[in-house]
């Protein structure tokens, strides 16, 4: 797992919320036919096209679900507890270094940093 995966939690968690929205939306645009022909050229078939974003919408909402339950599945087999806590203080909760030090009992943001480089470094570059 890389820093850059884990950074992305936060990220795909609002980006499942605004596809939520926006395939609700599509669903109450097909209720509305005068809705329809607002939003879509009277060339192009608005059921098909309804269909056709909703099938989008859902892949990609699976896909960026699966991608959340990997990164969960990474912080929840990091053995150390207190380890554990800085992933998911930083990664799921969004936390910066100092509250996550203040958090796990230290002054300073260099510990939960050291803690959280440990744990991204491959094993077999660990001395």
């Amino acid at each position: 797992m890389t820093k850059n995966e884990l950074k992305q939690f936060l990220k795909l968690k609002d980006e499942i919320i605004v596809l939520e929205y926006e395939l609700e939306s599509l669903q109450n645009r097909a209720d509305e036919d005068s809705r329809i022909y607002g939003v879509y050229s009277l060339t192009e078939d608005p059921d098909a096209e309804i269909s056709r974003r909703e099938d989008e919408i859902k892949r990609r909402r699976a896909e960026y679900t699966r991608e959340l339950h990997r990164i969960e599945e990474f912080i929840d087999g990091i053995n150390d507890s207190q380890a554990r806590t800085v992933f998911r203080l930083r990664y799921l909760e969004g936390w910066r270094w100092l509250p996550i030090a203040y958090r796990i009992g230290y002054a300073d943001e260099q510990r939960p940093r050291k803690l959280h480089d440990m744990y991204l470094i491959p094993q077999s570059m660990r001395a």
